[in-house]
């Protein structure tokens, strides 16, 4: 199969399935690793006779091109502070989740990565100086690390839908109807709807 980039991603947080759309500028990457993990062969007699699988360890680095504090806060626990409105690193990481599709080539179908149950970390930010031929905007990246899901008694799986289909696979995870228009950026045209919040059911 082969894959031609990313159609969207949505992540799953405080009850709410947010799709992170034109109203979070989209998602510029999503690097998934860990699906499987590592071949280690047992050797004897002079030759590898067998090989087995280290435990999976699911991660994925998603970047949002214009993701927002609150939205980052409400995914990896920070808590905004009463003075100064500072946020600061919360008590514990709350348990959210992570979906994303990928076009498929030549055929009219997506593949849904999707990790139902994740504990999530927003760790660095590497900011550079604009020059006088370049503006340095520095996206926003998070990263997710699979647990159990006792939904699919897995830590992640992969849907192949029809083109379109993605909520369904959402629905079956559990996970409420799909919202948009939920970030922060905001066209400077006087047409509004293009950001209004809308509910997919």
């Amino acid at each position: 199969m082969a894959e031609v980039g990313i159609k969207t991603a949505y992540v799953y947080v405080n009850g709410k399935t947010i799709e992170l759309d034109h109203s979070y500028l989209g998602v510029a990457k999503a690097d998934i690793k860990g699906l499987q993990g590592n071949l280690t062969n047992v050797s004897g007699s002079n030759t590898i006779q067998y090989s087995y699988s280290e435990p999976a360890k699911p991660t994925v680095a998603l970047t949002i091109n214009q993701a927002g504090m609150k939205l980052i806060a409400d995914l990896t626990g920070l808590k905004q502070s009463s003075s100064g409105g500072f946020y600061t690193p919360g008590d514990s990481l709350p348990s959210v989740g992570v979906a994303v599709v990928a076009p498929e080539l030549g055929i009219d179908k997506n593949l849904v990565y999707a990790f139902p149950n994740c504990r999530a970390t927003y760790t660095q930010v590497s900011l550079s100086t604009n020059t006088d031929s370049k503006k340095n905007v520095v996206y926003d990246q998070i990263n997710f690390n699979a647990n159990n899901s006792p939904k699919i008694n897995a830590l992640y799986g992969i849907a192949e839908v029809a083109d379109g289909g993605e909520a369904d696979v959402l629905t079956g995870l559990g996970w409420s109807a799909v919202q948009q228009g939920q970030g922060d950026f905001k066209d400077s045209s006087t047409d509004s709807s293009a950001t209004s919040p809308v509910v997919h059911s």
